[in-house]
């Protein structure tokens, strides 16, 4: 698969370790300061080497993320944008991200055990959506997703296994 199935998989997952408290919203902007600065990338998404970094920055009221992200998939150069923030609504983490490669990407979670956080990871690919359950294990420095159960187009399609480290530099 020449698109990037990881992306924004953002580590978000961080701030999955307060959702569903009353103070869900402070919790989920302490928890996303976190992620601001460099991440490197690397793993495989759809059957294709990706590599790559993501750059987190706060929006100015401080309550979504933006990332930049750029890298390959298959050799194939890319770049992509991604918004990540809370969602009160779903009392889950919300990415949203598009790719100079034609990928669009959405990812919702939330904490389901310590360190562990579950959910759904879809998007367009290709032309055809894909759809598949993410679980996202994290830790201080290291953040991995990868998915179950991934379908493209209807048809069964190569899960994910992505890992994000952070750039200490």
């Amino acid at each position: 698969m020449k698109a990037l199935i990881f992306g924004l998989l953002v580590p978000m997952s961080f701030v999955c370790a307060n959702v569903g408290s009353a103070h869900a919203d402070e919790s989920a902007r302490d928890f996303l300061s976190k992620l601001v600065g460099t991440w490197n990338v690397s793993g495989m998404a759809g059957g294709a080497q990706v590599s790559g970094t993501f750059e987190y920055e706060w929006e100015d009221g401080k309550y979504a993320l933006f990332a930049l992200t750029t890298g390959s998939v298959g050799g194939k150069p890319f770049t992509g944008r991604h918004v990540i923030g809370f969602d009160p609504a779903t009392d889950s983490i919300r990415s949203l991200g598009f790719y100079s490669n034609g990928v669009m990407e959405d990812l919702r979670y939330k904490r389901a055990e310590e360190n562990v956080a579950k959910g759904t990871f879809s998007g367009t690919v290709d032309g055809k959506s894909f759809s598949s359950k993410l679980t996202v294990t994290f830790s201080e420095n290291r953040i991995v997703y990868e998915t179950d159960d991934t379908e493209r187009g209807g048809e069964p399609s190569p899960d994910l296994s992505v890992t994000f480290t952070r750039n200490e530099e």
